[in-house]
């Protein structure tokens, strides 16, 4: 697959469109050097916004899995925290705090005050979800390489 097509196939995929850096394609070197470097800049910015977007749309499975190992009470920010530690992505407090919200006014959390922080845990219904996604890890990672070379990688 060419850089071009590795491009293409990203932005209709993913939606992702990436920009070569201006200081990577002003540099000319008969060696090519300087194509190397902007196409493994260019892969980099890729895959980081890859990785941000999945972590962003499933924000809560990721939420699920946090609550669903720790034993005890987390709160929103402890939530931030754990991503930013865990994965070197920092979401905004109102993606994580608008998913705690939705999730608790689904049933799949329980929120109770605790002095000025607002501590969550897993309901029964939390507690039965995370296990039956976690029961089909298998089958969707199985089902996200059939969509990725379905699609031509």
């Amino acid at each position: 697959m060419t850089f071009n097509r590795f491009l293409s196939f990203f932005h209709h995929l993913f939606g992702i469109r990436i920009k070569v850096k201006n200081q990577f394609r002003s540099q000319k070197s008969y060696s090519g050097e300087g194509n190397l470097k902007a196409n493994i800049v260019v892969i980099k910015d890729v895959v980081e916004e890859i990785e941000r977007r999945i972590l962003t749309d499933f924000m809560d499975l990721l939420i699920l899995s946090i609550l669903h190992r720790n034993i005890g009470q987390v709160g929103g920010y402890d939530i931030i925290k754990y991503l930013h530690r865990k994965f070197h992505f920092l979401p905004s407090s109102g993606v994580v705090y608008s998913h705690l919200y939705t999730m608790e006014r689904d049933g799949l959390l329980r929120g109770k005050q605790n002095g000025r922080k607002r501590v969550y845990t897993l309901t029964q219904e939390g507690e039965e979800t995370a296990k039956i996604v976690f029961n089909a890890e298998d089958t969707i990672v199985r089902f996200m390489s059939m969509v990725l070379h379905k699609n031509g990688v």
